[in-house]
């Protein structure tokens, strides 16, 4: 969603209300009840993140009920990690603790039914791959980037986070060195 400058939603976007910019329509909402005012901020808060089962778009992938933005494709899984670490409505609602963790489940299963073998082989986020940088996502991911960071980032929140990032750290596949770094590994 874009936002005009006075925190109302601009209904010429294209983008949906649900991305990782849902942070900053949180700190405006948060601005404003610490004036005690209610004004566009309030008003895009309550129409469109106060409750994600009614107001925000959703997608499925295998059985699993997903948030989006863009009705052609699937959010990275940082998207669904940065409202958890900054936003603590976010953090503390169930409803969206939900599509947090069905985000990283449909993530796990995506990489399976690419035929991926290492159980703990998954993670869908952004950063370098082999022609640059990309935003992987379910079914826009064609050189199978995995993020270790994606998968430490669910720690405590998806079951199985922890055994698959104790594996990523022991797996020397993920262990690189910085360029001009003492040449400590790090993943």
């Amino acid at each position: 969603m874009i936002l005009n400058e006075d925190c109302s939603p601009d209904t010429s976007s294209t983008l949906q209300p649900f991305n990782e910019y849902m942070i900053l329509s949180w700190y405006n909402y948060k601005q404003e009840l610490e004036r005690n005012i209610s004004g566009a901020a309030t008003e895009t808060w309550k129409k469109f993140y106060e409750d994600p089962d009614i107001n925000l778009p959703k997608l499925f992938y295998d059985n699993l009920t997903i948030l989006f933005d863009n009705h052609f494709s699937y959010l990275s899984s940082f998207v669904f990690q940065f409202p958890y670490y900054h936003c603590d409505y976010y953090a503390n609602s169930s409803k969206y603790l939900k599509y947090f963790r069905n985000e990283m489940k449909a993530d796990y299963s995506w990489f399976k039914n690419q035929g991926v073998k290492e159980e703990y082989y998954w993670g869908l986020g952004a950063g370098s791959q082999p022609d640059g940088y990309g935003a992987n996502s379910i079914n826009n991911n064609r050189y199978l980037v995995i993020s270790p960071h994606i998968v430490a980032g669910a720690l405590g929140l998806v079951d199985r986070a922890k055994d698959d990032f104790l594996q990523m750290l022991k797996d020397e596949k993920f262990h690189y060195v910085l360029p001009n770094s003492s040449g400590a590994k790090i993943i």
